[in-house]
């Protein structure tokens, strides 16, 4: 049985970055895991997207290209 290794991809304070991004690695068919370290009560943290390695540079590749500060312009 092959068992993949995930890699910490991205972090992000920001929950729209992170849905963004999320769209952008399912539309391009790469699997990936968000681990939510933020305090809610302290509102404090980030999170945390996970991705197997064998997609690394491909998804390094198309996260370049987003403009995540322009989402709403």
């Amino acid at each position: 049985m092959k068992k993949n290794k995930w890699v910490l991809f991205y972090k992000t304070y920001d929950e729209i970055k992170l849905n963004k991004i999320k769209c952008e690695l399912e539309e391009i068919g790469i699997a990936y895991s968000v681990v939510n370290k933020k305090d809610t009560l302290l509102n404090i943290g980030e999170y945390q997207i996970f991705i197997p390695v064998e997609h690394l540079i491909k998804a390094k590749y198309i996260i370049k290209g987003i403009d995540t500060d322009a989402i709403f312009n």
